[in-house]
């Protein structure tokens, strides 16, 4: 698979979990789709920050989105901190399940909006720049990566 096939199928798994989280009326569900949508996100994060964002940090014509790219890494790791908070105070979340929503809406509004940067602009960049061997090159180091993170409890 390549770099960005890797990571569209990632953007996709996540969206599916935010479909399912969003959908979820039950709190203890939430805080279980709440671990797993965290270690999706801070796995994916990660491969991407230390292999494939610095493998373009190096071009100046991809510099821009680079940065855009780590700012929006860490307002996402900002929300997932906040709602973490939250969920673990099991009487903030049960007096004010709203407040959950709220966070979550939010997170979901903050990735969406990066994995439509990532995929619109990034991605099709990387394309017109990188051949296919380069890809399924860059695809195999993210994917030999993604083994370093054990799956979420």
């Amino acid at each position: 698979m390549d770099a960005i096939e890797l990571l569209e199928t990632d953007h996709q798994r996540v969206s599916g979990l935010f479909e399912q989280i969003q959908q979820s009326d039950n709190l203890d569900d939430k805080r279980a789709l709440f671990r797993t949508i965290k270690h999706e996100i801070e796995t994916h994060a990660q491969i991407e920050e230390n292999i494939f964002y610095p493998f373009f940090a190096k071009r100046e014509d991809f510099q821009e989105i680079v940065d855009d790219s780590f700012a929006d890494h860490q307002e996402v790791r900002e929300i997932l901190s906040e709602l973490e908070d939250v969920l673990a105070d099991t009487h903030t979340a049960e007096d004010d399940s709203s407040q959950v929503d709220d966070l979550i809406d939010e997170l979901v509004a903050c990735v969406d909006d990066h994995v439509e940067e990532e995929e619109g602009e990034f991605f099709p960049r990387v394309r017109e720049v990188l051949d296919e061997d380069e890809l399924e090159h860059l695809g195999q180091e993210l994917e030999s990566a993604k083994g370093d993170y054990p799956q979420a409890a």
